[in-house]
């Protein structure tokens, strides 16, 4: 997986958990995770990225996210 569109997983909303580690993602772009308002963990760990658009987690993951694991990124 080398990116992710913005309001991929609008769909989603009940997901709890997203697990994207060990891919090629760069770049998260706003609204990314746009929809994703009950999800409470998320893994990033060994991808390649480099720049986080403002808002790509947006109010909805704020608000329920417990874990964030972004290790071994760029």
């Amino acid at each position: 997986l080398r990116k992710i569109d913005s309001f991929s997983f609008r769909s989603l909303f009940n997901l709890k958990e997203l697990y994207l580690d060990q891919n090629k993602l760069k770049c998260l772009k706003a609204n990314c995770f746009d929809g994703l308002r009950n999800l409470e963990l998320l893994y990033l760990s060994y991808n390649q990225i480099v720049y986080v658009q403002a808002n790509a987690f947006g109010y909805d993951l704020s608000n329920r996210l417990k874990n964030l694991n972004f290790n071994k990124n760029k």
